[in-house]
């Protein structure tokens, strides 16, 4: 009659043990499924960042030298509204292009990085858009003259993680004068 006790009692215990060790080892998994999401979300918004560097270091560098037409979102260079010299201006794209949801992955209208960066599922993009308002600068004392006023240039840039499906998007405001 005791044997048979000790039987039950043993695996009694057996079934607690193993529920235990199920219940540990998924535990183990979410938390393992957890820090992989956040390290690829971590990776795509580090390259969204390398994207905006970029393009902010191209506002900086070259578009002194970029005309009006330059700006037909073409090239990554966008402006919302063409205006000639007579001062009749059109609209050169209706909508800002980050909020246009083909210009991201693919599109001929984004600037892949200068440099690539290994690990993700594709490399980051970034769009510059010229915005129609000018902004007073700051550090000048005298009125609101066009050589007061700077030019305000949205850089909108778009990263991914190890998985085409963490994407990460950021966007900067650069004044140029």
């Amino acid at each position: 009659m005791q044997r048979g006790a000790a039987l039950f009692v043993s695996l009694v215990f057996l079934v607690i043990l193993t529920l235990l060790g199920v219940a540990a080892f998924q535990s183990a998994t979410l938390q393992e499924k957890m820090t992989g999401n956040l390290r690829d979300q971590s990776v795509a918004f580090q390259s969204a960042e390398a994207a905006l560097r970029d393009g902010e270091s191209v506002v900086a560098a070259s578009l002194n030298t970029a005309s009006p037409a330059d700006y037909a979102c073409t090239n990554g260079l966008c402006r919302p509204t063409f205006c000639d010299s007579g001062g009749t201006c059109t609209p050169v794209a209706g909508t800002p292009q980050w909020q246009n949801v083909s210009w991201a992955p693919s599109s001929t209208n984004t600037v892949l990085i200068s440099s690539s960066i290994t690990g993700v599922a594709q490399q980051p993009r970034y769009v510059i858009e010229m915005m129609n308002s000018f902004v007073p600068d700051s550090g000048s004392q005298k009125s609101n003259t066009p050589s007061n006023l700077v030019t305000p240039f949205r850089v909108t840039a778009v990263g991914w993680g190890s998985n085409v499906l963490s994407r990460s998007t950021l966007q900067s405001v650069y004044l140029k004068q």
